[in-house]
């Protein structure tokens, strides 16, 4: 097991440079068809291939409307994908993992697990820190 690529974000940067380079070191440890291709072909057919065209631009606009800066992010980080040869890993795609959360706990997902439980935890270290983390649970 071995640490995953370290990369900084520049946040003087664009939003839509912020990200520039990261895709690149992560495929460089696990190529694409070994390290996005399975996530993305489970989450297509267990929910995201439920959503209508309109679903998918009605998330993106929600990201322009209410957080446009994370939207230009996203457009960045779907530029290198496009520049490795997946374009079908879109800006409107990218929205949808944005808002997978929620997605997966409406009638749409389509998961064989009983539950879509999450388990989180909020805490406070002993230098005041807040701290969360969570998990979806749906194994």
């Amino acid at each position: 097991l071995e640490a995953p690529p370290a990369f900084t974000v520049d946040l003087s940067l664009p939003p839509r440079s912020r990200w520039r380079g990261a895709l690149s070191r992560v495929i460089a440890k696990h190529d694409y068809e070994h390290g996005f291709l399975p996530a993305f072909r489970m989450h297509n057919l267990s929910l995201f291939s439920q959503l209508s065209h309109e679903t998918w631009q009605v998330l993106g606009d929600s990201l322009d409307k209410w957080y446009p800066e994370q939207a230009d992010e996203l457009r960045g980080i779907a530029d290198e994908f496009a520049e490795i040869g997946h374009a079908e890993v879109s800006y409107l795609y990218l929205a949808g993992w944005v808002w997978f959360h929620e997605l997966a706990h409406s009638s749409l997902a389509r998961f064989e697990a009983p539950h879509r439980d999450c388990t989180a935890i909020l805490a406070r270290d002993a230098a005041g820190k807040t701290l969360h983390t969570g998990n979806m649970d749906q194994a």
